[in-house]
């Protein structure tokens, strides 16, 4: 599918409606969410709103440090006629995407507070180390917002990622009962990363707890 194909399409129309002159920052607010990773795992952002009443159109970039995030897909769209043909990808190998949308049935839309109305991929590289931000930019498409009746710049909340390594060196046990029996027991207790973890015991354990264990 060619996701570029409708996108003049839709800077055009917003040429045409975005015509209302500024007025000052309005309440509503998008915010994009936090994400902790242990490095190496794929990642769901989602990309969610507050006071979001009668909007007729928005606009914004989104960027990413493609140092540390590999962008993957869009998705989980949560707006009427929001799909792939509602964003920009020219960008995504430079950090950015381009988000455009409008109420094609020219009546303004509302939804409920902390409503996701998409979603971005990411791959988590391993190694990870810090945090690292996903934002919202004027560059090169600015932050706008539309009523019917007026044109404004809506608030933004950036967000990120959090990189926790993995640390796998905790682990409790209990002995056996006495001298002979074999019910003993470790437990490991990993702490950071990002679970579900995977265990791989030398006896061909999968489990975070291995049993049936002898002493010595």
């Amino acid at each position: 599918m060619n996701r570029l194909c409708s996108i003049p399409k839709i800077i055009l129309l917003f040429l045409f409606i975005l015509s209302p002159s500024f007025v000052d920052a309005q309440t509503l607010e998008f915010e994009i969410s936090d994400y902790d990773s242990g490095g190496g795992d794929s990642i769901r952002v989602d990309i969610s709103l507050q006071n979001w009443d009668s909007i007729y159109s928005f606009q914004y970039t989104i960027r990413w440090d493609t140092a540390a995030l590999t962008y993957l897909d869009v998705g989980n769209f949560g707006m009427p006629e929001m799909d792939y043909s509602s964003f920009g990808y020219s960008g995504v190998d430079e950090g950015f995407l381009i988000t455009l949308w409008t109420d094609l049935n020219v009546v303004g839309y509302t939804v409920a507070d902390s409503t996701t109305i998409f979603s971005i991929y990411f791959e988590a590289p391993c190694g990870g180390t810090g945090d690292t931000d996903i934002f919202f930019s004027n560059n090169p498409i600015n932050i706008l917002a539309s009523t019917l009746d007026e044109e404004f710049v809506p608030d933004t909340i950036s967000g990120g990622v959090n990189f926790v390594p993995l640390d796998a060196g905790a682990f409790t046990v209990d002995d056996v009962s006495c001298n002979g029996a074999s019910d003993g027991c470790i437990t490991m207790m990993p702490a950071g990363g990002t679970a579900p973890f995977t265990y791989a015991w030398s006896n061909g354990g999968t489990g975070q707890q291995l049993c049936g264990l002898a002493s010595g």
